[in-house]
């Protein structure tokens, strides 16, 4: 449509170009120098109009022939960069392969050419740290550091190397520096939390696990269960008190009941301290949500029943709200053959024997066969499936 309107525009100016030269066709007059020259006004613009074409031709002409160096420069710096773009890719594509020989001699056959590249300098520190050639990867990783536009990635890939070789105060020295590059870098904070945690500083760990929970980084719920291990490491602790140890246990406890650990360790204190409900009360609420053979047997033994059917209900008192998990049915399972209650065991183990057969369900079975009916052949069978069976897990 554009093409169609241009030549109309162009049909009618020639042709009011031409009727105004039939009209009045116009003379132009030219003296220089004696000499007289007469033109038609329309051949002296042809004139005008052909010697700035010429003109415009001919500087054209000089400046693509001048441009000839710069567009070879051009083309020689795009090449260069294509080039490096294909072994860059070719480098990374090996080191992802893992066929680190091929990745290596590449690499080494590239170095000269690519030396000062910073892609390839990741690259190369990334691919030695792959093939365990930890001093190389540190190398490259120094070389990253000392532009401030990747001075992130070298430091990182500094404190890998200083973690690989525990080298843990150069770790933590490094760690200072990238933290004033990003002070809420996920990878930052966590190495950090990690080497806290190395070196025992239970209240900077707390400080971290926190800071991670602010940010985002890490779940509520996980939050509680790692600031719960801190206070149950620092009742570990050796110079920690007894008033310390109780307040540190409280806390594990009440932040992650399914810290078994934390839970046996207060359970016992209670006991010692004769708070005996505190103590069963606290092994209850574990047994919830991680239920462990030592916690049963820790909530027998504060029980201190001497009449096996009551043994049975205390534990049928203390699985009440986990009555279906593996360790709440070996437990019944137990204080029931103890409690000669042979048909709540068989049940107890049937369900046992379908949903987690390990060798301990096979043994218990073979001695309610030996108490119950004193059959030794039965037993047997059942302890020779038990050999094949996974342990107690």
């Amino acid at each position: 449509m554009k093409l169609i309107l241009f030549f109309l525009f162009l049909v009618i100016g020639v042709s009011s170009f031409g009727l105004l030269y039939l009209k009045d066709p116009g003379l132009i007059e030219i003296i220089w120098l004696g000499y007289e020259v007469q033109l038609t006004a329309v051949l002296a613009f042809l004139i005008l109009f052909t010697a700035f074409f010429v003109f415009v031709l001919c500087a054209w002409g000089a400046s693509w022939f001048l441009g000839i160096p710069y567009r070879w420069f051009i083309f020689l710096k795009r090449w260069k960069k294509r080039k490096a773009e294909d072994i860059l890719i070719d480098l990374l594509t090996s080191s992802e392969a893992e066929t680190f020989d091929d990745a290596l001699q590449q690499q080494k056959k590239t170095e000269k050419e690519l030396h000062d590249n910073p892609i390839f300098l990741w690259i190369s520190a990334n691919l030695f740290e792959k093939a365990e050639q930890h001093f190389d990867a540190e190398k490259y990783f120094v070389e990253l550091t000392k532009n401030p536009s990747t001075s992130f990635l070298g430091l990182k890939g500094c404190i890998r190397s200083a973690m690989h070789r525990s080298d843990f105060k150069t770790a933590n020295d490094l760690l200072k520096r990238i933290v004033k590059l990003s002070p809420t870098s996920p990878w930052v904070l966590k190495n950090k939390l990690a080497l806290a945690r190395h070196g025992k500083k239970f209240e900077e760990t707390e400080t971290l696990i926190l800071r991670l929970e602010d940010l985002g980084y890490l779940p509520s719920k996980q939050s509680k269960q790692q600031v719960a291990y801190v206070q149950y490491q620092q009742a570990l602790e050796p110079k920690t008190s007894s008033a310390q140890k109780e307040v540190f246990l409280r806390q594990a406890h009440f932040l992650d009941p399914s810290l078994a650990q934390a839970t046996e360790m207060l359970a016992e204190l209670f006991h010692e301290q004769g708070h005996t409900t505190y103590a069963l009360n606290a092994i209850e609420t574990t047994w919830q949500v991680n239920p462990t053979r030592y916690l049963a047997d820790l909530y027998l033994k504060i029980t201190a029943s001497q009449d096996n059917l009551n043994t049975f209900q205390e534990a049928q008192q203390l699985v009440k709200e986990n009555p279906t998990h593996s360790e709440s049915l070996l437990l019944l399972s137990r204080t029931a053959i103890d409690a000669q209650l042979w048909g709540e065991a068989r049940g107890f183990l049937s369900s046992l024997l379908k949903e987690n057969p390990t060798a301990d369900v096979y043994q218990l079975l073979a001695r309610l066969e030996l108490k119950d009916k004193q059959d030794w052949k039965a037993a047997l069978i059942w302890l020779e499936k038990g050999l094949q069976a996974p342990r107690h897990v």
